[in-house]
């Protein structure tokens, strides 16, 4: 028998008169479609006006600085397209939230690999580092989330709910009412758990084959089976191949980077085009399968296309601070943005197009401050933990 949130969580959800939420009712927008592009100017256009001049000299592509960049991007399209989907009614045409989501795991394949991909085997620190760095901001992002709901909302939720969620496994209708991203951890912890499994036992190249398997068995077993909606499967073995090919995508990149960058900018003319006219058309008459692998080709296009624009304007000699603080803190962003925005949304209460535009820009900017600040205290707490395990280590050496 299958168990609806509503008889999982108990409360009225009523919100707080200080705040709205926008899981009761969306906001009825007249203009949804320019309230988008003018988010999106405004997002260029601080980008733009932030751009400094490199100091290094390192015109490899997905540098860190550059990657962090493209992190940026990427965030603030998710927080976007959130907004759009959950908050406005009627829907804007253009939404990327989805396809952005291809950014952080291809860069978290990426990652991953070039930090192993000079070493013989995997440090037997890797999985516990990795999985630290992941659930410490995640497990004080949902004591937060936990309290909201029951101060503003009062909500409460089952204790076996939060058990499984404090373990990173999100696979309950209920875990979506605690915050609607909380798949992207679970799926992003298999993919550590995948990966640390395949390169530990077999060759690099070999290890990265049997992880697009494995995305092919997550995708299939994902649509037929648990229906948890997981999107992008495949982004994460794509970043894993850019780095063990690391030397080659460096090579074809400065032979080729006038038709790379021709290509990357017309594919997001693509994406446009495919978004606002035939991705109706094609959820209306294919499978819905064929719209999932329609989606995850997206993905990787939209990817690899932020990836190629970042690194030649890191060529030309500019970065964008902007674009780099939001990638700094886009984890943060992204674990903080989605109750902030939808469930108890202090800013953003007007349908009309003008004021609508000024109330999510403060909230853009009312979240960059927050996640700053949730990042400085969760920097201080993996510093404490960390210290804590060099000082255990350190007796049972003693001893």
């Amino acid at each position: 028998m299958t168990v609806k949130a509503d008889e999982l969580i108990s409360g009225d959800g009523v919100t707080d008169p200080w705040f709205q939420n926008f899981e009761v009712a969306k906001l009825a927008a007249a203009s949804p479609d320019l309230v988008n592009s003018v988010l999106l100017m405004l997002i260029l256009l601080a980008a733009l006006f932030s751009t400094k001049k490199n100091i290094a000299d390192n015109h490899a592509p997905l540098s860190t600085t550059q990657t962090e960049q493209v992190r940026g991007i990427a965030i603030l399209l998710v927080i976007l397209g959130h907004l759009l989907f959950h908050v406005l009614k009627p829907r804007a045409a253009l939404i990327l939230s989805g396809e952005a989501v291809a950014c952080f795991f291809l860069l978290s394949g990426f990652g991953l690999t070039m930090s192993i991909r000079n070493t013989r085997k995997i440090p037997d620190t890797f999985w516990g580092r990795r999985y630290r760095r992941v659930m410490i901001p995640y497990w004080c992002a949902t004591v937060l989330v936990l309290a909201a709901d029951h101060v503003i909302l009062g909500k409460t939720y089952p204790v076996f709910m939060i058990a499984l969620t404090t373990l990173g496994i999100n696979i309950t209708e209920a875990a979506t009412h605690l915050d609607y991203v909380r798949w992207y951890i679970t799926l992003q912890l298999i993919w550590y758990l995948l990966f640390f499994c395949c390169f530990s036992i077999f060759r690099r190249s070999y290890a990265v084959r049997l992880l697009f398997i494995c995305g092919v068995c997550i995708i299939v077993l994902d649509y037929y089976l648990a229906r948890q909606g997981w999107s992008q499967i495949f982004a994460f073995p794509f970043g894993c191949m850019c780095a063990i090919s690391y030397d080659r995508v460096c090579a074809v990149y400065t032979q080729h980077r006038p038709t790379l960058t021709t290509a990357a900018w017309s594919a997001l003319i693509w994406l446009f085009i495919y978004k606002t006219k035939l991705n109706p058309l094609l959820e209306a008459t294919a499978p819905q399968f064929i719209c999932k692998l329609v989606a995850e080709t997206n993905g990787l296009i939209l990817a690899v296309s932020i990836c190629i624009i970042i690194a030649r304007f890191w060529d030309a000699g500019y970065h964008s601070r902007f674009l780099l603080l939001c990638g700094r803190v886009s984890y943060a962003l992204f674990l903080l943005h989605g109750p902030l925005l939808i469930k108890y949304n202090p800013l953003i209460r007007s349908a009309e197009t003008l004021p609508l535009i000024m109330q999510c820009s403060l909230f853009f900017c009312m979240m960059l401050l927050i996640a700053w600040g949730f990042q400085r205290i969760v920097l201080l707490i993996q510093a404490g933990v960390s210290t804590d395990k060099k000082s255990q280590q350190t007796s049972i050496q003693r001893i």
